[in-house]
């Protein structure tokens, strides 16, 4: 019996397909993966990046738009993205703060 979510998606990540321009004007099709999260409130998280890091978790870092603005947020998961926390904001400002948060620049900024 397969798991799902409240909005009745299976859990996890599910196949996916990636096009990608082979510079001849045609497509090349790659495999991926693909994976809804749902914020109750605002108008949508636009994602930035996801990573894996050193403690096994994933990060996944993105913008969220609500009231004619956007924050940086973060979700995280503990079992390979079959589960993940709430969005949670990251106390930055803007798109470029928040895509350094995967490279660790935040992390580095927020220290010093």
């Amino acid at each position: 019996m397969s798991r799902t979510n409240p909005h009745g998606e299976l859990l996890g990540f599910r196949p996916n397909r990636i096009l990608r321009g082979d510079g001849a004007g045609g497509w090349q099709v790659e495999s991926g993966q693909l994976q809804v999260l749902h914020k109750s409130d605002g108008e949508y998280v636009f994602p930035f990046g996801i990573a894996q890091m050193d403690n096994s978790e994933i990060i996944l870092v993105g913008s969220w738009r609500h009231d004619d603005r956007e924050s940086p947020v973060a979700a995280f998961s503990q079992d390979s993205g079959d589960t993940w926390t709430n969005f949670q904001p990251l106390g930055i400002t803007g798109r470029k703060e928040a895509s350094g948060v995967l490279s660790g620049l935040w992390i580095w900024e927020a220290a010093a």
